[in-house]
């Protein structure tokens, strides 16, 4: 099983994130403002994650500086809240199909920034190149 397991892994994830996807549409079809119910599915994240930091990581914690939490404040603005809020509105005027149809589209576009980025390299001559380039391109 510990073949399988990356596998199962990617297919519950998969079912979460379309579960959030009915949920949300469910929630903003019954009257609920979107930016409302994104503060409470930050803000249940956050709880769930200081939880498992502070479980998992408390012995390894590093210095919480100020430069460290603008960094973690502007990246969760601007990356996270932003976007989930665009998301929300664009839920309320479209189809649940079409919002996960286009959630399954972050990892192709961030490989294809990163690509652009110069952080990521594709190696055509190799055969993990080519696949990455025609699971790109069919995306």
């Amino acid at each position: 099983m510990g073949l399988k397991n990356p596998y199962v892994f990617v297919v519950l994830i998969q079912i979460l994130q379309a579960g959030m996807t009915l949920l949300a549409k469910a929630a903003l079809n019954g009257g609920m403002s979107s930016f409302v119910f994104n503060f409470y599915r930050q803000l249940a994240g956050t709880v769930f994650l200081l939880l498992l930091s502070a479980i998992f990581q408390r012995r390894s914690m590093t210095q919480f500086t100020f430069p460290v939490f603008f960094k973690i404040f502007a990246l969760a603005f601007l990356g996270l809240t932003l976007s989930i809020n665009l998301y929300g509105i664009a839920l309320l005027y479209t189809p649940a199909s079409l919002a996960s149809a286009t959630i399954n589209c972050v990892p192709v576009t961030t490989f294809s920034f990163a690509v652009l980025l110069r952080r990521e390299t594709v190696n055509v001559r190799e055969i993990a190149g080519q696949f990455r380039s025609i699971n790109t391109s069919i995306a």
